[in-house]
């Protein structure tokens, strides 16, 4: 199987993450043309992706903590305590916090934090 194909219907667990980290690398390899990307190995760092331009003539000048999902909605695995200590974090490093999100079958899509839905309040 090539990138990005699952064996099967994809209901899984194994399946789907390893489509999900087909996806991460996916978005790493087209990154990469004018930035240089650090992928986070694991389900445990912050984001999957950090972005740095190699210049400030590129479209993103700013640093990019990029969340990768490949669920059939965006934000349904992207919880809203995720989304915040991502926006954080960007924040503090004077960049942006972005979502890759590409499911199966559709087309990539980059959305900013400023596109996230708002935090319900307790």
């Amino acid at each position: 199987m090539g990138a990005g194909t699952s064996a099967g219907c994809g209901t899984d667990t194994g399946q789907q993450v390893s489509f999900g980290l087909d996806r991460e690398r996916q978005v790493k390899f087209l990154l990469e043309a004018d930035h240089l990307v650090v992928r986070s190995a694991g389900s445990f760092g912050l984001c999957d992706l950090v972005a740095l331009p190699y210049c400030a003539a590129t479209d993103h000048a700013r640093p990019r903590l990029i969340e990768v999902k490949a669920t059939q909605t965006p934000y349904g695995h992207f919880p809203p305590h995720k989304r915040k200590e991502l926006r954080e974090a960007a924040e503090k490093v004077g960049g942006d916090a972005e979502l890759a999100w590409w499911p199966k079958g559709g087309e990539l899509r980059y959305i900013g934090a400023k596109k996230w839905p708002e935090e319900r309040k307790a």
